[in-house]
């Protein structure tokens, strides 16, 4: 993954944890809140595999 790569998943990864949470606060039903909190899960597991792909590239690349 290069660095355009990571910043665009982790990017998306930020959209889809702020429109859960605005999500869930603006709309309480029960339906909502369940696919609410799979988006959030979903943006949170986007984020830490970008996470831990930039580490490992960078560990790498390290002298």
């Amino acid at each position: 993954m290069n660095p355009v790569q990571g910043r665009i998943f982790f990017t998306l990864g930020v959209a889809g944890l702020l429109t859960s949470l605005i999500t869930l606060l603006s709309n309480p039903s029960e339906e909502v809140i369940v696919v609410s909190l799979l988006l959030l899960l979903i943006s949170a597991l986007v984020i830490a595999g970008v996470v831990v792909v930039v580490r490992r590239e960078v560990r790498r690349r390290a002298p």
